[in-house]
């Protein structure tokens, strides 16, 4: 019932992660429609004409208080806070039926006909970040971290066009509008946190993704059964789907992650041909990088450089009215602090 579409978002400067993603995608999975929003990307630019998918644009989405979230959110945080509305958009505008969401720090090794199939069963998935219990031996990540980052990983994102998947969307929408922060200290890392409570509001429509040959990561690797043989990678003597590179700086190829990890040397040593392959891959379409700042690294009208501190206050009040005399403050008790210090 219905063809997959693939969709990722990204700021300008990722453009060559997109390009990589899209290119592993294709190779395994033949021609598939895909979509990438470009949160700060101009439409007018000839540079997005180049590319062999589809740009999708801000200005092109009825996003509520859009004009807000720009100003409050870093660029992390906005691209987590508009996916479910890029995949409402490929939905209602482009008459979407089953629509993928990956992360463009995704590398795809093999087929997504599974998950084809399984959106025939329900009408959404996601995939556990694991999927067998941790040991209690003091390692990192433990028990309490997936808890304070999510059980879910929002990397990756699988939805049927039905009229319960778009009150699905429209609720995330809602919620993402203002519980989008990348802060803990507020219980919110993103998207994540809220996919759960998702999940149990809608538990007849749900089906856990857990297949081990999807979404491996520096959070599961340790506990998944990965070979190499033949040019590819097995996982329980099944080809793997895709590998999340989440973390991975192509300058440090002999480490996986700068998250917390489990990674022993023997695995990482076994996943040197992929990093190669992914870093060969980058270097051809380096093309298509954008140095160009992040266009809501400042505001637009104020041309005030939007600093942690600044977004915060914005979303507090709606205004940068008394953002100076606070700031002004702060200068003031750092340096009494650190006279104190001394």
């Amino acid at each position: 019932m219905g063809k997959l579409a693939f969709c990722t978002v990204i700021t300008q400067n990722y453009v060559p992660q997109a390009m990589t993603l899209y290119k592993s995608l294709i190779k395994h999975n033949n021609v598939a429609p895909f979509y990438a929003l470009i949160i700060d990307g101009e439409r007018s630019n000839p540079f997005y004409a180049q590319m062999p998918f589809t740009c999708l644009f801000l200005d092109e989405f009825n996003i509520n208080n859009i004009e807000h979230m720009v100003i409050y959110y870093n660029a992390f945080e906005m691209c987590n806070a508009v996916r479910p509305s890029l995949i409402k958009h490929l939905m209602t505008q482009y008459h979407e039926q089953k629509v993928i969401y990956l992360d463009a720090d995704i590398f795809v090794t093999g087929s997504f006909e599974k998950v084809e199939q399984l959106l025939d069963e329900c009408l959404f998935s996601f995939t556990p970040h694991i999927t067998e219990p941790l040991p209690l031996d003091e390692g990192q990540p433990d028990d309490l971290q997936f808890l304070q980052v999510g059980l879910y990983n929002s990397g990756f994102w699988m939805f049927r066009h039905h009229e319960r998947s778009l009150s699905m969307l429209d609720w995330l929408i809602s919620r993402f509008e203002i519980y989008c922060f990348d802060n803990l200290e507020r219980r919110m890392f993103c998207d994540q946190k809220l996919l759960p409570m998702l999940i149990q509001l809608n538990l007849a429509d749900f089906k856990s993704l857990n297949d081990p040959e999807f979404n491996i990561a520096h959070w599961n690797l340790f506990q998944r059964d990965v070979s190499y043989y033949q040019n590819r990678y097995w996982v329980n003597d099944i080809p793997v789907v895709f590998f999340h590179l989440s973390g991975f700086d192509p300058k440090v190829p002999n480490q996986l992650t700068h998250h917390l990890h489990r990674m022993t040397d023997e695995k990482l040593e076994l996943m040197q041909p992929l990093f190669q392959q992914y870093i060969q891959l980058l270097n051809e379409h380096a093309y298509y990088k954008n140095d160009a700042p992040y266009k809501y690294a400042y505001d637009q009208r104020t041309e005030l450089e939007l600093t942690s501190f600044l977004r915060r206050y914005y979303f507090d009040h709606h205004s940068f009215d008394g953002v100076e005399k606070i700031e002004r403050l702060n200068k003031i008790k750092s340096i009494i602090k650190g006279i104190l210090k001394r």
